[in-house]
């Protein structure tokens, strides 16, 4: 069954009214209608779509979380008042326990891509994300299982490194990295080349970019 996007667009403007989802809609039966209306529907709307009806909770989860252009929504589905301050850096207030993990889990396993960048993702966010990654429980390819392209143009801190060990599962086909940073801390040569290509044996890793830019 194929359904144009403006045919999407109605059906999921519809969607929206108590009526429609409490009749049990003979479209919300078919798994190809709701793909294409999670597909159509604009971005903002999905945590909306996903919680009107349980029939598109997972389906709009998916498109949502596939194509990530920052990692604030790695950082910001856990709760608020996990980080703090502590003599100037960022810390875990309390440990991350068992149900935030299920949390992140069930938005990470999700992901297909990550994408980032020093202009859209601040060294907070970078930090916090870094600790997050540092305290995981659980092995890289869990994590993130269906990963498959990681672009990385940012700072190289440890913080940055904690997420990267993370990111660099056998499922990645496709890595672009540059880092900036004013003097080096990490042999960013050689962490890549232990730890990515032992990851991924199995498979041919296009590597776009692997730069180490000096800003002084």
């Amino acid at each position: 069954m194929q359904l144009c996007k403006s045919e999407a667009s109605n059906l999921n403007l519809s969607l929206y009214s108590p009526h429609i989802i409490s009749a049990s809609h003979p479209a919300l039966r078919n798994v190809e209608v709701i793909h294409t209306i999670s597909l159509y529907t604009h971005r903002a709307s999905l945590p909306a779509l996903a919680s009107a009806c349980r029939a598109f909770e997972s389906p709009a989860l998916d498109v949502l979380w596939k194509d990530l252009e920052s990692a604030e929504p790695l950082v910001k589905c856990l709760p608020t008042d996990l980080f703090g301050i502590d003599q100037g850096d960022v810390v875990l207030q309390k440990p991350i326990d068992d149900k935030m993990w299920d949390t992140l889990s069930r938005y990470t396993s999700r992901v297909h891509s990550i994408a980032v960048k020093q202009t859209s993702d601040p060294l907070a966010i970078i930090e916090h994300l870094g600790l997050i990654m540092l305290s995981c429980p659980s092995t890289p390819a869990s994590l993130f299982p269906k990963l498959r392209s990681l672009v990385w143009h940012g700072g190289g801190t440890r913080s940055a490194a904690e997420f990267l060990r993370m990111a660099f599962v056998p499922s990645l086909l496709y890595l672009d990295m540059q880092f900036f940073f004013s003097f080096l801390r990490i042999p960013l040569s050689s962490f890549v080349s232990s730890d990515l290509m032992s990851s991924s044996p199995e498979h041919g890793l296009e590597i776009s970019s692997c730069n180490r830019r000096l800003v002084l």
